[in-house]
């Protein structure tokens, strides 16, 4: 497993966080930070179907994942991810 940082904005907790997390894949260290932060994360990352929120963008070092291979990302040791809200508007 792969040792990286997982960097939340204040949209997505109370206060910016920044944790270390073992995960192969960027999927497991979404599910590891819902659990790690399991009353306050309830529906932000993942729904109630575990299904990954449309309203969030991920970053691997500094690249959203959709234009590598989504929440299959293999991690390395020492990547960093950062989850934002998505921005919108008209």
């Amino acid at each position: 497993m792969a040792s990286v940082k997982v960097q939340l904005s204040t949209a997505i907790l109370d206060k910016k966080h920044e944790v270390d997390i073992e995960a192969d894949h960027v999927k497991d260290a979404l599910w590891k930070v819902t659990e790690r932060f399991s009353g306050k994360m309830k529906g932000r990352i993942f729904d109630d179907e575990g299904r990954f929120s449309k309203f969030l963008e991920v970053f691997v070092n500094g690249r959203n994942i959709n234009l590598l291979a989504g929440l299959d990302t293999v991690l390395r040791d020492g990547d960093r991810i950062t989850i934002l809200r998505a921005v919108s508007g008209g």
